[in-house]
């Protein structure tokens, strides 16, 4: 269950705001990472040394932009 609107002090609300988009933008560039490089090593370029750059430079931002986006909705306090 979410606290009422205007239920937390002004500076805690910056803090979790500020909490959710640097955790959803960790947790998003990690993801977009990982599948990035998953996808180029196991099933696009099986035998190639650098295959982890695109993972290092689309799908990590991606998922790191994704993911800050999605803290930063989350922790929204007037959504409703």
């Amino acid at each position: 269950m979410l606290p009422a609107k205007g239920c937390a002090a002004p500076k805690q609300q910056y803090s979790m705001k500020l909490v959710a988009i640097v955790g959803g933008a960790l947790i998003g560039g990690m993801a977009g990472y990982f599948i990035g490089v998953t996808v180029a090593c196991d099933w696009l370029y099986r035998s190639s040394n650098l295959c982890g750059i695109y993972g290092v430079f689309l799908t990590g931002p991606i998922g790191l932009a994704s993911g800050a986006i999605g803290g930063w909705l989350i922790s929204r306090t007037d959504w409703r």
